[in-house]
C-alpha cells in the first residue's frame, strides 16, 4: 500500500486496521477449507483501491498491483 498506492505510513495504517477488521470479523464453517473467506479479503482491497485511486469498482478490480519489469526471471 506505501509504494504501489503511494500512501502515507498513517493512510496504510489506517487502511490495514480496516482491512483486518473487515476479513478477520468473520470465520469459515468448520467443514470448509481455510479458516478467513477470500471474498472479505478481495472485497476490502478493492475498496481500499478504489478509494484510493478514486475510481469505480469495476476499474479498482482491474488495476494491475504487480509491476513484471522488475522481476527476474
Amino acid at each position: 500500500m506505501l509504494f504501489r498506492l503511494r500512501l502515507s505510513i498513517d493512510d496504510a495504517i489506517t487502511h490495514y486496521i480496516t482491512l483486518a477488521n473487515h476479513v478477520f470479523s468473520e470465520q469459515k464453517w468448520p467443514f470448509q477449507n481455510g479458516k478467513f473467506k477470500a471474498s472479505r479479503l478481495e472485497h476490502a482491497i478493492v475498496t481500499i483501491i478504489q478509494e484510493t485511486l478514486e475510481i469505480s469498482p469495476d476499474e479498482a478490480r482491474s488495476v494491475r498491483m504487480l509491476d513484471d519489469a522488475g522481476s527476474k526471471g
